[in-house]
């Protein structure tokens, strides 16, 4: 898929659908506005992957999400428990999704 563009709150960020360097299956660079997908990954982990670097953008001013010393990556632990049951409940509930953007 060729890249896209989204806004994200104030900001333009740039999808990239291209193969990433490390294992990750996606990467979001909040500095340049940027996010990768793997497009090697199946369709369902890709938009998962999306979803999950999405909400990453979401919590980059929540300052109690960072990571410390004593409770690791806050933010990715959160995001990651939360991404693919907020997928499914949008997923399973279509008059939810269609209610709020209707």
């Amino acid at each position: 898929m060729k890249s896209k563009k989204a806004k994200l709150g104030y900001f333009s960020y740039t999808i990239h659908f291209s193969k990433i360097q490390d294992e990750n299956h996606g990467i979001t660079d909040l500095e340049t506005k940027e996010i990768w997908i793997n497009p090697k990954d199946a369709l369902q982990i890709q938009r998962d992957t999306l979803f999950h670097e999405l909400l990453h953008v979401a919590s980059e001013d929540v300052p109690s999400l960072k990571m410390d010393e004593y409770k690791g990556d806050r933010e990715e632990d959160t995001i990651r428990l939360q991404s693919p049951r907020m997928m499914q409940f949008l997923s399973d509930n279509k008059w939810i999704r269609d209610f709020l953007y209707g």
